[in-house]
């Protein structure tokens, strides 16, 4: 006899939290912080989030990598909602540091790595687990747009004329 799934609160919030966040991925600690937090509606304990990540995942419905904090090079545990397609275990995945935006790679070049490293290694990937870490395209220009911003900001005159930095000179004044 199959298992009857219920539709509870809890797992109809976490549902609704992945489908508003389906190119994330979340620890179960990020997890807990936001459903322990008055703005995310009713808080779902701990217990009960555990548990439904796990029959998220048994489902099929959220993925589970098991990987290390590129930050703290402790071990973590992220899901992320598996979508509409279902193969994240047919493609390589990135990871942006600095939004935790997570892009699936899906590249006909990544089947020429997988090949080689599976010809000349004799390695086979589990591409379902594999993360690459680095900074998004987004990340990378909005760090640069401000850069560009500090640097601009940091040639103007403190005096508010909007004009380059004066000499003493320039105001008539002399030592």
């Amino acid at each position: 006899m199959a298992k009857t799934t219920y539709q509870t609160g809890a797992r109809t919030q976490l549902l609704d939290f992945f489908n508003r966040n389906p190119d994330r991925q979340f620890t179960a600690d990020e997890l807990c912080e936001y459903f322990s937090a008055p703005v995310s509606g009713k808080a779902i304990a701990k217990s009960t989030l555990y548990r439904q990540l796990c029959a998220l995942c048994r489902e099929g419905l959220l993925q589970r990598f098991d990987g290390t904090d590129p930050r703290t090079g402790n071990p973590v545990r992220y899901y992320q909602p598996v979508g509409d397609g279902g193969d994240c275990m047919h493609h390589f995945h990135l990871k942006c540091l600095r939004c935790g935006e997570l892009q699936h790679l899906e590249c006909d070049r990544t089947v020429i790595l997988l090949s080689h490293l599976l010809d000349a290694h004799r390695f086979t990937v589990d591409c379902g687990r594999s993360i690459l870490y680095g900074i998004c395209h987004a990340c990378e220009e909005a760090e640069r747009d401000a850069a560009e911003r500090e640097e601009d900001e940091a040639t103007l005159c403190p005096c508010g004329c909007g004009k380059a930095k004066h000499r003493v000179k320039d105001y008539g004044l002399t030592r």
